[in-house]
């Protein structure tokens, strides 16, 4: 199944805010959106993306695909601070292995999500 600009972008998205929520790092304040809503321990504004149901959603999509595309897509998006070639060597795998386990992941995402919104 081939996916549009527009729907990877929107998984791509989806993913960092997750990603972001999965390792309690810095939020999306800046960008408006109420996923970036921060929240510290001591109840002050701080360092902590709230988990979400859009959140909880790409979770349990994630969880479903195999466990290659699953551990490039964790060490992608929970891993913030590798390149590319960090990333890989942490895999073990090329990186063209890694981008093509990615955009399979990416497929497999896109169909689960829409199965996940037909049956609300």
């Amino acid at each position: 199944m081939t996916m549009n600009k527009e729907r990877k972008a929107d998984i791509h998205s989806r993913l960092l805010i997750w990603g972001e929520a999965a390792t309690g790092g810095v939020g999306l304040a800046s960008s408006g959106n109420l996923l970036g809503a921060l929240v510290s321990v001591d109840g002050d504004r701080g360092s902590r993306v709230l988990w979400s149901a859009e959140v909880e959603e790409i979770e349990r999509a994630v969880c479903l695909l195999p466990d290659d595309e699953r551990a490039v897509i964790k060490e992608f998006y929970t891993v913030l601070d590798s390149t590319v070639v960090q990333h890989c060597r942490a895999l073990g795998m090329s990186s063209s292995k890694a981008y093509r386990l990615r955009d399979s992941a990416f497929s497999k995402l896109n169909i689960t999500l829409a199965e996940f919104r037909c049956c609300v």
